[in-house]
């Protein structure tokens, strides 16, 4: 009897223990981790799962769910999550992201540590939900009980705000903000004045000892539906710039846009040196076939390839820009870009020229729209400007023409009178074309040298000195003979450039 006993609690012992490991696997099986976006439940193609204690979850369903945008680098296997003024690199593999913030001008992004790695599974990236979301400022709960992971971002909180600048000019006929002006804009950092439901805001840099600063704006967002944020630099000027020996008080007039509701601004001005600011921005010019096969370029392209000035669009890591000319009468008309530049840390300025066909060329009697595509590799750009100048056919107003004929030679000297080189060959035939193909620009332009001095000797004795302050497009031109000068404000890039060259 005692061996049946003991043999019937055994048997009862093992049947509890297996039905309570059933129940346990069941469990384990059948409670699924749900993800909650802002309240809302996330539809995922995979499930997510635990790992070491955090919630391993995909990342591009989850990241969409919450306003961002998802890409992937195929050939870095690397995914980017771009937010507002965020953007997050997610190497597979690795046990930390990258967060890269616009409005951070050491351009040094933020490493975040993770307890487990970037995974790739059946082709979805997946991250520790709550270390990675909490990283780019949203709030993340975990409730284990329900197996319910909840994710938090304000998207209003940091909508950006459009802005438009002004001069002074510009307000000389409102009286109480132009006053309001005249008592703040040599203070550094922020002011408003709000007047006929406009919200005026000057960004001031304060007194400074030189000329050659600036004040630029990075980023405008509102906190609330009242408080507007304004985030903005002053500029030093480089160590080898020249500049006037006057104090001076940089600053910036804007308004706002359709914000009615903006009732308060505030900010910080940040100086900055000119270095880290590029000056240059790298581009490529493209055909139209290029983007063919892409419908929502061909729709853009087809929607602005008549429009006179720049339109532009972004498409994956490519920001595209479409520089026109606007109708012209007939053919022959050709569009330069001059330059592209960064004129703040997320917004690029294209300057460009076109030029009608010369008095002897042959040129088709159709009406023609002339434009240039190009495009920029960037994440981070959010707006491209620019201005397209017309330029006149070489004009009667400068004093001479010059050819391989009339010309002795071209010198290049620097700022202590020392010669660099002589200009010869391609380089030279440049400097003529650019010199008779030059008008002449009455605008004011900065006192200041800067750069090389270019002199061109004529047969005749006489001469022509070319000297920079800093434009890339724009030199002044001084005609020396028989003890008499003259000066001309000139747009001519090539010579501007070669001026620039170290």
């Amino acid at each position: 009897m005692k061996k049946k006993s003991y043999s019937f609690v055994i048997i009862v012992v093992m049947i509890t223990l297996l039905i309570n490991a059933t129940t346990a696997f069941a469990g384990s099986t059948s409670s699924k981790i749900k993800v909650y976006a802002n309240k809302k439940i996330v539809k995922l193609e995979v499930d997510p799962y635990l790992k070491n204690g955090e919630v391993m979850v995909p990342l591009k369903q989850t990241a969409e769910a919450l306003g961002a945008k998802y890409e992937w680098d195929k050939t870095n296997d690397t995914a980017w999550v771009h937010l507002d003024m965020m953007h997050a690199e997610v190497p597979v593999g690795k046990s930390e992201v990258y967060i890269h913030r616009d409005a951070d001008f050491s351009g040094i992004p933020q490493t975040v540590s993770l307890k487990t790695s970037v995974k790739l599974i059946k082709s979805n990236v997946f991250v520790p939900g709550k270390t990675f979301f909490e990283s780019m400022g949203m709030s993340v709960s975990w409730d284990s009980k329900k197996c319910v992971l909840s994710l938090k971002y304000d998207s209003t909180a940091t909508k950006d705000i459009s802005y438009t600048e002004l001069k002074k000019d510009d307000i000389l006929n409102k009286k109480d903000v132009y006053s309001w002006y005249k008592k703040n804009y040599k203070k550094e950092g922020i002011s408003y004045i709000k007047e006929d439901g406009v919200m005026y805001v000057l960004v001031g840099a304060g007194k400074k000892p030189t000329g050659g600063y600036s004040v630029g704006i990075s980023r405008i967002f509102s906190e609330s539906s009242k408080k507007a944020y304004v985030i903005a630099y002053s500029k030093k000027p480089s160590p080898d710039m020249m500049v006037t020996q006057i104090e001076t008080y940089p600053h910036m007039l804007i308004k706002l846009e359709g914000n009615k509701t903006i009732t308060s601004v505030k900010g910080e001005v940040q100086e900055i040196i000119v270095d880290t600011l590029p000056a240059e921005v790298a581009y490529e010019e493209i055909v139209v076939d290029t983007i063919q096969n892409n419908s929502k370029l061909m729709k853009w392209y087809n929607e602005n390839n008549q429009k006179k000035g720049v339109s532009y669009i972004r498409d994956g890591e490519y920001i595209y820009a479409l520089v026109g000319a606007g109708e012209r009468p007939t053919g022959g008309y050709t569009l330069r870009i001059e330059e592209v530049f960064y004129s703040s840390f997320d917004t690029v300025s294209i300057n460009a020229s076109v030029t009608p066909p010369g008095d002897n060329v042959r040129v088709i009697m159709m009406i023609t729209y002339p434009s240039t595509l190009i495009r920029i590799k960037s994440n981070t750009i959010k707006t491209v400007v620019g201005d397209i100048t017309d330029v006149k056919t070489p004009s009667t107003e400068k004093w001479v023409t010059l050819d391989q004929y009339n010309i002795s030679k071209i010198e290049l000297f620097n700022l202590d009178q020392v010669k660099v080189r002589d200009i010869t060959g391609n380089e030279k035939d440049d400097i003529l074309k650019s010199f008779n193909e030059a008008t002449i620009d009455q605008n004011a332009y900065i006192e200041m040298i800067a750069g090389n001095i270019m002199k061109v000797t004529l047969n005749d004795g006489s001469f022509i000195t070319f000297t920079s302050y800093g434009s890339q497009t724009n030199v002044i031109a001084s005609y020396t003979k028989c003890d008499k000068t003259e000066s001309l404000h000139l747009v001519a890039p090539v010579i501007a450039k070669t001026l620039l060259q170290k």
